[in-house]
């Protein structure tokens, strides 16, 4: 019941609908956070692409149903990428 009011009163964040939006124009399994930064998403420069920014498209992404994973990059496997999938 308190879960169900949380979510009544909940502010939606003004990117939601963006990222909403471009995720139903290109679907796929994957989704980078590099990939919302392009101009036909976000348009958030790479001088403004800071852990904050990172951290609400994140958010956003987990209200929409996604979660975060990581896997070793395939040309450097000392390099981790992450990105998020769809919950099932």
């Amino acid at each position: 019941m308190a879960a169900e009011y949380r979510e009544q009163v909940r502010e939606s964040d003004p990117w939601e609908d963006l990222i909403e939006h471009w995720i139903t124009q290109r679907p796929g399994a994957e989704i980078e956070a590099n990939d919302l930064f392009a101009s036909d998403c976000l348009d958030i420069p790479a001088e403004r692409r800071s852990r904050s920014v990172r951290t609400r498209v994140g958010q956003v992404l987990h209200q929409l149903g996604y979660e975060k994973q990581r896997r070793r990059n395939a040309l450097d496997w000392q390099k981790r990428e992450y990105f998020y999938v769809k919950k099932f």
